[in-house]
């Protein structure tokens, strides 16, 4: 019997066991979605240095904030993308310990294997010493948890492509043998993916001595186990081999599926039987399976590998034929199967055919990096440099680097090399290729491509600095390389012309130098650098190795001038290590005679007691009072400065035998005080705490307390302390205390938020009686009138908002009130008279133009919808559709129409619904109403839309809200081909929607599932899947996941005690909620940032800073800390009031990794200027060049205290000519250009045009925009024209808004014409909120729009183009989640 006859009476045998072979033709798709958190730390620096000061590319000076960059990985086949910020060039270069596995970030396991988890969610890459670096710590460490050993399994397969095969079997083989020794459990997942890594890395092995260990370890291997084994024995062209392994799976029960088929193609393939490689098609069919683009994309393959294009070319006639769509992977596997077999020369006609499809961007990035395997670098390269790029050069900045590395990486000629980062910097496909280019060399290690490749640059006429040397100078210093070091400054100077620094000289050449006299060092450099001053920084370099008196010898021996402003601090630290004062005394007073000749004094014995001030005070404050003593003995004198400056240091509270010293170091004309002033607080600065205390203190003193009694109550009032607020209320009113208007307006809205009617009603009445000209405002009134309605009240509440409409004609915002006019329109609604609700809705109308939201409008619509009234209901929707441009009760519209196969009235609600939301919500919509209604085809078809991407929110929404497990199915099938689908995510839902239905058998069954498509269930998947068999009895195979401090999110809303607290939360009741926090703290349940977040941020809103303060320190004590949006809005609060110590408390206690995202620098140096203690934030980065300054903060500090101007100038100057930072200097542009001092501007800016693209001008527009100064926003538009064309978009967004704030839509219409045809940017680059405010305003006044706002930049209702690429081409990052490959092997 022939091979083809055998199997096709197996697979005849075998559909009996398939349960759905039609359905289940293509094993759902998925990704890795482990819970471990993303953290990212920053990049540190190297032995207190920056490798780079001035950095090399724009883009990178200020990273985006939110996710700190690094260096990326290279492509793989599986998982994708989500984009991230850039680091800058040569923000730092590895030592050769990192490079040889040591991480270059300070992070434990955990937080490792999360950037690694990431990294693959968002790239489908894995950075090669990434992976190596957690291997390292796996060893030392000798434990890892199971999901995270599954992870790093198959890392080590298409995940890894910076490596070649050859180098990931090594490294699979070394991982593997060290989780067998420290993994707590390895199951058949585990010996699964392993078979899967084996199979993408071509890897010959053993299968029978790969099942005997799975037996030893007392493992049975399941389908996906014997599919592999096929696959492999397929991969070898064994068919006789695969066909036992397809007997034993019938023998076993086991349904033979696609997969099976898929890799049947390639064994006969590979045994050159391309026509029963061929016949397998029909044999699928004849089983009932359709042939899938897999299917397709393995027969091309298979006639790829033998050059016969003619039948390449009729598969994929065939597929299209059957309606069949190969992606682009699937034409990059085409193509590296021609490349492989040395058919290059038809690459050129399958590249033709790319759809290029969302996510194609790391398609082609993976293809590339897996051509230089086969070869082919230079068609590596041409993929590359044929892709669309973002228009802005400055997101362009990582493009092409990842194939640069691998072709470093594997000493790829240097002229190569060169060629493409010269290339694509000419073409500008990335204007920095090649300083990223030097980047990646050095970070290889390979110092001898670095010499070279910089004097390329040196010839090619590009910048060359002194910071790319240091590397190769640090690495000729560890190897004790004194000519290596001499031979790098001979570069430097003879071959590049790049001038020496300091910092190189004392930070690299000089430590490097072991051995050689300072005589020697001076001599070395005379003879052959002549041009290069050395005795100055080998001066510094002396002080700093704590030897005065050498260098006060050096000073004798060398009549030089020296800068005492680069002295100071080593001068600290040397005195500090020698505590040598008379060759201390002997130098400061040879810099103070220097220095006294010159133009200008310099405090040079107070910037030396300033910095020593900062070494001893905390450790040692005898020695400093010894030091201060000697001082004055020996006749040394400090500035006025410098004593205010070292006063501070200490907090104003100077020991009292320093401050008599400081003194006397500044003579008797400059005594100081050193005490602190206190002021009084005025009742309405107190806090709730505070007034209480005061209101005692009062009374225990006899005196008048109606003051406080009335703040106290207007505070209780608006904390709904009912008790509290009615008790001081009667206090008052013994006394015959006259309230205010708006007194009893507060006392109103306490009544109406808990709901009491009639004192409402009788405070309201109160508030008429003693003030009849008070009017109290809408928002007040719209609340009582909701609860009247909702109360069964509502001609009475329609008869209170006719007759306050009578007393008042001011207009106003219907925003905030949005909820509370919903549920009052919705009380009406529920009574199915559409007369009622049109009754109320008329009465709030007379309040003012409301502005209808789909949520206000819903009553409208439900009202007839209750009636079971649809064409009643559709007149509402229309109605509203058209005249508010909304879409009220649009779900259950859409499910109703559905049902009743109305088309022509579903189609009217999607097209309204695209208009507003756009397709890609539209679309979900409707998708999720055709699965509620059981009609899962359509579902798949709507999901199936070229160009769809995943909206996860969108999903887990829906499936928390199914009850139906066939639903969910319904779902995870529809959605499997859909991109950036998190499906580990989908899954769990499943996997707990049949514990709740209690069938342990088939939640086990989706964890199979998951392993077929080669997708790793994450640890909280696992958790629940352990907690339904454990509750059930069943043996769980598998090793239970740790639970860890923090819930997943999953995991949080299953606590129904904390979600009646988040209820509370959005019923605005805090109190309610903080009662419920302790009814949950009594037990031993836990809540979980999620519910400690949002709190804090309700007490907030509230102005209950204290009560928030606690909570958050409450979570400090459980290593947790909230929400980076709520933290910013604490640190806000606390940053305004000046309250510095709180700030720096919290600030100290928060991860450090976490300080950058939140800008807590940002807060604290605010803290500091609205305490009125700016000076003393201004001396903290004076004195520390490393702190890096926020600008937006030294803006605010000019503004309030613009005497410091000329200190922040030199702050500037010192710091972008020392430094390269150029911060201080862009915020002083900011302040000056905003107060129009547009002279004193263009001139900083003339000096420094290095900021130019670096410039902030949020804080001029927001300037502008306040003060309606149009002519402002003109002159900064003029300024930066030439300079930063974001910047230019941003202040022509706000000159639209600030027009249309006007009502002058004419002129805001000539802004738009202005940035189209004058200025030349493209709608897209405006905000877009300003757009629509036109919009709606040209629309509001029945003037045509003659613009569109551009659907794909909409945030809410983003739209993928044809051809969508990251925002920024770092090739690290990405967009999201690509499901992986379906199961070809």
């Amino acid at each position: 019997m022939s091979g083809t006859m055998r199997l096709r009476q197996l697979f005849i045998a075998s559909r009996c066991l398939q349960h759905n072979a039609a359905a289940a033709v293509a094993p759902l798709r998925g990704t890795l979605h482990l819970q471990y958190g993303a953290q990212h730390d920053p990049i540190r620096r190297t032995a207190g240095r920056r490798f780079l000061s001035a950095q090399a590319a724009p883009a990178a000076a200020e990273p985006s904030r939110g996710a700190p960059a690094r260096d990326g990985a290279g492509g793989g086949q599986q998982n994708h993308r989500q984009r991230r910020p850039l680091q800058s060039a040569f923000g730092r270069v590895r030592s050769a310990e990192e490079r040889s596995g040591r991480p270059h970030y300070t992070m434990n396991l955990e937080g490792a294997l999360a950037k690694i988890d990431v990294d693959v969610k968002r790239s489908g890459r894995v950075a090669a010493h990434d992976l190596t670096a957690v291997l390292s710590q796996v060893k030392e460490l000798a434990k890892i948890p199971s999901p995270a050993a599954l992870l790093l399994i198959r890392c080590c397969g298409a995940l890894l492509p910076e490596l070649k095969p050859t180098d990931r079997i090594k490294m699979t083989d070394d991982l593997w043998s060290t989780l067998e020794k420290s993994c707590e459990r390895l199951d058949i997942s585990h010996y699964n993916a392993l078979l899967k890594v084996h199979l993408e890395n071509l890897h010959k092995f053993d299968p029978s001595a790969f099942l005997i260990a799975m037996e030893q370890k007392g493992l049975q291997p399941n389908r996906v186990t014997y599919q592999r084994m096929a696959a492999y024995y397929c991969q070898q062209g064994d068919i006789e081999g695969a066909t036992k392994i397809l007997e034993f799976m019938r023998a076993k029960d086991l349904p033979i599926n696609e997969t099976v088929f898929n890799v049947l193609i390639q064994g006969y393939a590979r045994a050159n039987d391309l026509e029963s490689a061929q016949g397998v098609l029909e044999m699928m069919r004849s089983s009932q399976v359709e042939p899938s683009a897999d299917t397709y994309c393995t027969l091309a393959e298979a006639y790829a590998e033998k050059g016969d294009i003619e039948k390449v070319r009729k598969v994929l006639a065939d597929a299209e034929e059957h309606s069949v769509t190969l992606s682009d992977p699937d034409y990059f596997e085409i193509v590296q199967a021609l490349a492989l077999h040395g058919h290059s020369e038809h690459i050129t006609e399958i590249l033709a055919k790319l759809r290029k499809a969302p996510g194609f961007f790391h398609d082609a990035l993976n293809a590339a990096l897996r051509l230089v395997d086969a070869g082919q670098p230079d068609i590596a390269y041409q993929i590359l440099a044929n892709l669309n790029l973002p228009r802005e050069l400055n997101e362009r900045s990582g493009f092409g680097i990842l194939l640069q590395r691998k072709l470093v990486r594997y000493g790829e000629p240097i002229e190569r090399i060169w060629h493409f980062a010269m290339d694509l910097r000419e073409k500008q496909l990335n204007p920095w290729a090649v300083e990223k280019t030097l980047e990646v060399i050095l970070n290889a290690g390979r110092m001898d491509y670095a010499k070279e490749f910089l004097v390329k640059m040196a010839h090619a006429g590009i910048d060359v600095r002194p910071q790319y040397f240091w590397p190769i100078v640090a690495a000729s210093a560890r190897q004790g390389d004194v000519k290596g070091i001499l031979d790098a400054v001979a570069t430097m100077v003879d071959d590049c012309h790049v001038a020496v620094t300091l910092e190189t000289l004392t930070g690299f050449v000089l430590p490097g130098l072991k051995g050689m006299t300072t005589a020697q060092i001076i001599g070395q450099f005379k003879t052959r650098f002549p041009t290069v001053s050395i005795v100055n920084p080998l001066a510094v370099f002396l002080l700093e190795s704590g030897n005065i008196k050498e260098t006060s010898k050096l000073f004798q021996e060398h009549d030089i001038i020296f800068n005492p402003t680069i002295t100071s601090k080593p001068l600290a630290l040397a005195y500090q290590q020698s505590r040598d004062f008379p060759a201390l005394e002997a130098f400061l007073k040879h810099l103070y005679k220097q220095h006294a000749q010159q133009a200008s004094v310099y405090d040079v014995s107070g910037q030396f007691l300033l910095n020593a001030v900062q070494l001893f005070r905390d450790v040692d404050s005898d020695a400093l009072v010894e030091l201060m003593s000697k001082m004055v003995g020996s006749g040394l004198k400090i500035s006025n400065a410098a004593a205010n400056s070292i006063d501070m240091r200490f907090g104003g509270q100077t020991p009292p035998q320093i401050g008599a010293l400081l003194s006397r170091l500044i003579g008797a004309d400059g005594n100081m005080r050193f005490e602190d002033e206190e002021f009084g607080k005025h009742p309405r600065n107190m806090n709730l705490d505070e007034l209480e205390a005061h209101l005692q203190e009062l009374k225990s003193k006899n005196m008048n307390t109606r003051g406080v009694l009335r703040h106290l109550l207007m505070q209780h009032a608006r904390q709904r302390n009912v008790e509290r607020a009615e008790a001081i209320k009667a206090e008052l009113d013994k006394g015959r205390f006259e309230y205010s208007g708006a007194m009893y307006a507060q006392l109103l809205e306490m009544y109406s938020a808990v709901g009491d009617v009639e004192k409402a009603l009788a405070v309201q009445k109160d508030a008429e009686t003693v003030d009849p000209n008070f009017i109290i405002d809408p928002y007040k009134m719209i609340n009582l009138a909701g609860l009247m309605v909702t109360k069964g009240r509502l001609d009475e509440a329609v008869a209170m908002l006719e007759s306050y409409a009578k007393k008042t004609n001011r207009p106003f915002a219907f925003e905030s009130v949005e909820r509370n006019i919903f549920r009052a329109l919705n009380a009406a609604a529920e009574s199915g008279k559409p007369e009622a609700v049109q009754r109320l809705w008329d009465a709030i109308s007379l309040l003012g133009q409301i502005e209808p939201t789909s949520l206000i409008c819903g009553p409208l619509v439900r009202v007839h919808v209750i009636k079971n009234d649809l064409p009643g209901a559709m007149k509402a929707f229309n109605d509203a559709f058209e005249k508010y441009k909304v879409t009220p009760l649009k779900s259950e519209l859409i499910r109703r129409l559905i049902e009743t196969e109305d088309t022509t009235s579903l189609q009217t609600v999607i097209d309204a619904s695209i208009q507003l939301y756009g397709e890609t919500n539209s679309l979900y919509d409707l998708a999720f109403a055709f699965i509620e209604c059981g009609r899962t085809k359509q579902a798949q078809k709507i999901f199936e839309t070229p160009g769809m991407r995943a909206r996860q929110d969108r999903l887990d929404w829906f499936a928390e809200r199914v009850t139906s497990a066939e639903q969910l199915e319904a779902l995870l099938t529809a959605t499997r081909d859909v991109f950036d689908v998190d499906r580990d995510a989908l899954y769990h839902h499943l996997i707990r929607l049949y514990g709740k239905l209690g069938d342990p058998a088939r939640a086990l069954a989706v964890w199979t599932n998951m392993q077929e498509e080669n997708l790793p269930a994450s640890p909280s998947t696992l958790r629940s899947l352990a907690a339904i068999l454990e509750e059930h009895k069943q043996e769980v195979p598998f090793a239970v996941p740790e639970e860890v401090a923090r819930q997943p999110a999953r995991e949080r809303r299953e606590n129904p005690q904390e979600g009646a607290l988040l209820n509370f939360i959005r019923e605005d009741n805090p109190d309610a909620a903080l009662e419920e926090k302790r009814k949950i703290d009594a037990t031993e349940q836990r809540l979980s940032v999620h519910a400690y977040s949002y709190l804090i941020e309700s007490l907030l809103q509230k102005d209950r800073v204290k009560e928030a303060i606690n909570i958050t320190r409450e979570m400090f004590e459980k290593q947790e800390h909230p929400y980076p949006p709520v933290t910013s809005f604490l640190f806000s609060k606390l940053s305004r009031s000046g309250d510095v110590e709180t700030v720096e408390e919290l600030f100290r206690q928060f991860p450090e990794k976490a300080r950058g995202y939140i800008m807590m620098d940002k807060f604290l140096f605010s803290a500091y200027v609205s305490a009125n203690r700016s000076e003393e934030i201004l001396a903290k980065y004076e004195e520390d060049p490393q702190l890096l300054i926020p600008i937006g903060g030294l803006v605010y500090l000019l503004r309030t205290a613009p005497n410091l101007v000329p200190r922040v100038e030199q702050l500037a100057e010192r710091a972008a000519v020392s430094g390269g930072d150029t911060r201080p200097a862009v915020a002083l542009w900011s302040y000056l250009f905003g107060e129009r001092r547009f002279e004193e501007s263009r001139r900083l800016l003339e000096r420094h045009p290095q900021i130019s693209t670096r410039l902030r001008v949020s804080t001029i527009c927001t300037k502008a925009h306040e003060a309606n100064d149009v002519e402002l926003l003109r002159n900064l538009i003029d300024t930066l024209r030439e300079h930063s064309r974001p910047n230019v978009a941003l202040a022509y967004s706000y000159m639209i808004g600030l027009h249309c704030h006007n009502h002058d839509y004419a002129a805001a219409l000539d802004v738009v014409k202005e940035v189209q045809n004058v200025a030349g940017l493209g709608l897209h680059e405006l905000r877009l909120t300003s757009l629509r405010v036109l919009e709606k305003g040209l629309q509001q006044t029945g003037q045509p729009v003659p613009f569109e706002i551009p659907e794909v930049e909409r945030r809410q209702q983003q739209e993928p183009s044809a051809q969508q690429q990251p925002d920024n081409l770092n090739e690290d990052s990405a967009r999201g989640r690509r499901p992986p490959r379906r199961q070809r092997h």
